[in-house]
């Protein structure tokens, strides 16, 4: 994998293409049909990860940013999901890239990524997302508190 200069949406950076590539090679050889711990409603939970849920993002950590291709009746095709592979939970994050791309849009204009100052002493221009939207920290954040019930609960 090549150098990492920045991240994007929710503070993950995009994956590069060969990997992408690479990776969708590996699942059609073996899908992990692990079931989910949890996911949301509008995803399928039968399984963590398959051609139809593509890798885009990748936090260097245990989760992956995707696009799902095999949505549930209720989802849409071409959803953005966070998958956290170690725990097996799966959060719906926008309808559509062009949902992902509007809500960054209205983030950084609501002062919820910074620049992390350590990184850009280094030359990288990497974004830090507030504790609120950043998906691979769902378990410390208020907003999906509702997995950690759901998790306990089951």
């Amino acid at each position: 994998m090549g150098i990492r200069q920045a991240n994007l949406f929710y503070g993950y950076p995009f994956l590069e293409l060969d990997v992408i590539i690479k990776t969708q090679e590996k699942l059609k050889a073996r899908n992990n049909l692990e079931p989910l711990r949890y996911a949301d409603p509008d995803i399928k939970r039968d399984y963590t990860f398959g051609v139809k849920r593509i890798p885009i993002g990748d936090d260097s950590g245990a989760s992956l940013l995707c696009v799902d291709l095999d949505p549930s009746d209720t989802g849409s095709y071409g959803q953005i999901i966070m998958v956290d592979y170690e725990m097996r939970v799966a959060l719906k994050l926008n309808s559509s890239v062009k949902e992902m791309v509007q809500q960054f849009e209205s983030d950084l204009e609501n002062d919820k990524y910074s620049l992390q100052e350590d990184a850009l002493a280094d030359g990288v221009h990497w974004l830090k997302p507030v504790r609120e939207i950043e998906p691979g920290n769902w378990f410390n954040s208020p907003r999906w508190q509702y997995v950690n019930t759901a998790l306990k609960n089951s």
